[in-house]
Parts: structure tokens; sequence; C-alpha cells
């Protein structure tokens, strides 16, 4: 059967991470581009003007981010990072937040370059990422920060080697990311691992347990809507991962011949694609065409089930009258 389309480094301390990072900033994305950051290096340890440093980066950061250029925009706040951490110390409130900075935008950029098939590059930035949510760095005071950014790193890691098609270093990265994401409640979405997770061992062939975790993204999504003080109509977002997870449940009960589960859950995957995204959208037409495919599908299968059927009934009467005859 065709297959469906499914929607450990340690480091002593703050300093020992800076400087990492700063080396592996030297390797990591390249760009057509080149930038000069115009004297705003490293600072010496009796510069007067950190400050002014600091300011310079910071606005050079944002117009590169306005530009476009993403690559150049996370080099620059790999520098602010560094100086940060000389000036202020591994634990200061700015060290804390140009870390977090950093490392969502490791991950951010790491993803475009997975959707670029620029691996190499991609695979250098989220063990960055790693780097920087590692219990010894510089969010080891803010359990809550580092685990919510470890859970995310994990989580695109495992998505990283799915896409190369490394299923089962995929799997050990979102179990890992679940596991994470079990000691926090700053976790961003557990549902969408959940998600990965089905999408992984599908592509494995393990129906049983992509449904699993198919099911358990439903519950998890459920008790968040049902837990929220928002309206349910204020919900788009949590429509349209309930619109994919019923979607992926439906293609897990496809697999399994579990026909009149699957008619439910491809119906309502599609309900919930029109509340959230609009009848028109791509994605709800694209919900829309799985749910009218299966429809042909199980038709030919009921056939062909009937068929069997009628079959296995008709040799048992011939078996029947011989012996009867011989009787």
């Amino acid at each position: 059967q065709t297959q469906k389309k499914q929607f450990p480094l340690h480091s002593a301390g703050g300093t020992t991470v800076a400087r990492r990072i700063a080396v592996a900033s030297r390797v990591g994305v390249q760009s057509n581009k080149t930038h000069s950051w115009g004297g705003c290096g490293m600072a010496d340890e009796d510069d007067e003007d950190l400050e002014g440093q600091l300011e310079a980066i910071e606005a050079e950061v944002a117009g590169l981010q306005q530009q476009g250029d993403d690559a150049q925009a996370v080099m620059g706040m790999e520098q602010l990072f560094v100086l940060c951490i000389e000036a202020f110390g591994p634990n200061s409130d700015k060290t804390v937040e140009a870390c977090e900075r950093l490392t969502t935008s490791y991950n951010t950029l790491a993803m475009q370059l997975v959707e670029r098939r620029e691996f190499d590059e991609a695979y250098e930035l989220l063990k960055k990422a790693e780097v920087l949510t590692d219990d010894g760095g510089c969010l080891a005071n803010d359990d809550a920060r580092r685990l919510r950014l470890s859970a995310v790193t994990f989580n695109n890691m495992g998505c990283f080697f799915k896409r190369r098609s490394k299923l089962h270093a995929a799997l050990q990265y979102l179990f890992r990311a679940l596991e994470v994401e079990l000691q926090t409640e700053a976790a961003e979405n557990p549902a969408a691992t959940h998600l990965n997770i089905c999408a992984t061992f599908s592509q494995m062939g393990r129906h049983e347990e992509a449904l699993e975790h198919a099911e358990k993204a439903i519950m998890q999504l459920q008790a968040e809507w049902d837990s929220s003080d928002r309206p349910t109509e204020d919900h788009p977002t949590n429509k349209s991962f309930l619109a994919m997870a019923y979607h992926n449940l439906a293609v897990e009960q496809e697999y399994l011949h579990y026909w009149e589960e699957a008619r439910r859950s491809y119906e309502h995957a599609h309900g919930l694609a029109e509340q959230a995204w609009g009848a028109s959208s791509p994605m709800t037409t694209a919900l829309h065409k799985s749910w009218m495919g299966f429809q042909r599908k199980k038709k030919i299968a009921e056939k062909k089930e009937a068929e069997a059927a009628l079959r296995e009934l008709s040799s048992r009467t011939a078996r029947a009258g011989i012996s009867g005859q011989i009787g």
C-alpha cells in the first residue's frame, strides 16, 4: 500500500558554552552574503563601551532579520550572547534572554534549512541548540525555560532525522522530547510531539503504535481545550491541530481496516478544518480530498470482502454437496 503522508552534550558552565558557541559559529551556516559587524566583535575586558556594542549588534541583527538574512542574524545573536556572558555573567537576566533568543533562532533557521535540504547546516544548528539547553549551561537556574526549549530542540531533531529517513534516531529524539514535556507545564505543544511520533511509527509500518499516539494527541488537545477560559470558537489553532490529529487518526484506522472508525475520523477532521481554515482553504480542500479518496477505497475494499465471502460460501456449499452425495 502506498505510504500516506502524515501531516548528550555537556558543558561545565555558561562560559564554557559561550566558548563552544563562539568556536562553532565559525563553521556554522554559510551565507552567500558576508556581513561586517563594524568592529562589534569580542569585547576586551577593559572595554568601556560594551553597552554601545550590544546596542549596535542588536540594531544590526534587527536590520538583518527585516532583510530576511536569517543566517547572518543568527551569527549576530551568537556575538550578542558571548558579549552578554562576558559583560554580565552566565546567569544574568540579559544572558538568559540572549540564550533563549539564540536557541529559538537556531531551531527556526534549522527547520528552514531542512526544508531546503541543507541538512549538514541544519544539524549543526540543532546541536548548538542542544548545547544551550544542557542542564549545565546558562539556563540551569530557569528550569521551566530550559525544559521548554529543550523539548522544542529534541522535537525538531526528531523531525530532522525523520526527514533523513533515519526513523529509529527520530523516535529516540521524539521520545526524549516527550519525556521533557512531562516534566514541565511550560511545554509548548506536547500534542505535536505525539503527532510526530505517530507519523514516524506510520512510516515504519507500525500502525497500531501510530494509532495510539494519534489518540494521545487528541486527548491532549481536547484536555487543553476543555480547561481553557477562552470560548471554543476562539481556538482556531486548537481546531487546526485537532483537524490534523483526527486526520492522522483516520489514516491509521484506514491502514488497520477499521473502516467505520476511519470514516468518522475523516469526516470529523474535515469539519474541524472548515471551522479552523474555512471551506475553500488549501488545507480544508486537501483533507476533503483525502476523505473522498478514503470513501472510494472503502467501497472497493467492501466489494472485495463481499466477493471473498461469497466465494467462501460457494466453496463450503460445494463441499457440503459432495459430502452429502458420498453419504
